[in-house]
């Protein structure tokens, strides 16, 4: 049983990870952006269920653009990504690598950020530390 919630936390402890830790890697060490969406159809993916405990957030295309660099294509995160939020004239400040962009974090959400590295060492150790080595005849002779 002890090895079943350890498996448990460890899979659950990936979604605050997601939600929270990636974007704060991004606002720490990412290119700084401003983005904007120049374009009519929106492709925008809804959040799953309600994070940033137990779910994933939206997203949406959309265009960056770095200082000093050139625009490029890419995929906006967080938690009030919405059609509205990139409207035309719209600009949204925001960081990341590559092709995705994160928003910044909130206060919450940075706390839900180190809750889920604890959760995920937590139910390491559950799981791991739940394996015992059988003893031969030999070894229960000698105890």
């Amino acid at each position: 049983m002890r090895r079943w919630l350890g498996l448990l936390l460890v899979l659950y402890s990936l979604v605050p990870m997601v939600n929270a830790t990636v974007p704060l890697v991004a606002g720490l060490s990412g290119d700084e952006l401003t983005v904007t969406h120049q374009f009519d159809s929106y492709e925008c993916t809804s959040p799953v269920a309600a994070p940033p405990l137990a779910g994933l957030y939206g997203s949406c295309a959309a265009e960056a653009h770095p200082a000093g660099g050139p625009t490029r294509g890419v995929t906006l995160h967080g938690p009030d990504v919405t059609p509205e939020l990139l409207g035309r004239t719209a600009k949204v400040d925001a960081s990341g690598w590559g092709g995705q962009v994160y928003l910044p974090t909130t206060a919450l959400e940075s706390v839900v950020g180190i809750v889920g590295p604890i959760l995920f060492i937590a139910g390491l150790v559950m799981f791991v530390g739940s394996f015992r080595r059988t003893r031969t005849p030999q070894e229960k002779v000698a105890a």
